[in-house]
């Protein structure tokens, strides 16, 4: 699993100080910082055309094919926050996603499976699949709410390179069939913790004095 673009995980350093106390400063992942080699990659015009193109996708099914329309509505509103709010070091290609797991690894063939799980922490999510394993390798959905009661499996969507999946998948329980060969995948998705950060122009100012002191890592507190 390699990790890009942004987070506000527990950290020693960089914190915030606020309120008598330190918090967790949001920040990109020390791979994704201005020159790094995961930067330098995402920032090529194939990728970000790449990546803009999945925006686009997302975007299309929220305005057209979404049943919920009240829902779809507001998360377009919390998509163009985020492309207005968040800081473009924290977004991937300049799109709303600030966030980009790749799992799997396309350079050997393997044999592995995703566990059950939900996405609690994501807005929306939209995973893009490569490869092509031998056998396996299908997304699953559930009808119940945690791996101890998963309910039934009320649907199972067939692996296919180039698939694209988008959905709400913090309230989903879904989970990867067992897979052998070359597969992997790229989970693109907006965390609602960093959006709720900057949201707050008074805790947001505390990420910009971190970018402007040039990201710094040891012992650092932004004031």
């Amino acid at each position: 699993m390699y990790l890009f673009g942004s987070t506000i995980g527990a950290t020693r350093f960089p914190l915030y100080y606020k309120d008598s106390a330190y918090h967790n400063l949001p920040r990109p992942y020390a791979d994704f910082k201005p020159g790094s080699k995961a930067r330098q990659y995402t920032d090529t015009k194939w990728f970000t055309t790449f990546v803009q193109d999945i925006e686009s996708c997302v975007i299309y099914f929220l305005r057209e094919m979404y049943h919920d329309k009240q829902k779809a509505k507001l998360t377009l509103f919390k998509i163009a926050q985020a492309k207005e709010m968040i800081p473009s070091n924290c977004r991937i290609s300049n799109t709303f996603f600030n966030h980009m797991t790749f799992l799997g690894n396309l350079n050997d063939q393997s044999t592995s499976m995703i566990d059950m799980h939900k996405d609690e922490a994501d807005v929306i999510t939209a995973l893009f699949h490569l490869g092509e394993p031998k056998c396996g390798g299908n997304t699953n959905y559930y009808s119940g709410s945690t791996k101890d009661d998963p309910g039934k499996l009320v649907y199972s969507t067939k692996f296919r390179h180039g698939r694209l999946q988008i959905g709400f998948f913090d309230n989903v329980l879904h989970s990867g069939d067992k897979w052998e060969g070359y597969r992997g995948g790229i989970n693109f998705n907006l965390k609602k913790n960093v959006l709720k950060f900057f949201q707050d122009p008074n805790l947001a100012k505390y990420y910009y004095k971190y970018e402007n002191d040039g990201f710094p890592t040891n012992n650092y507190v932004a004031i």
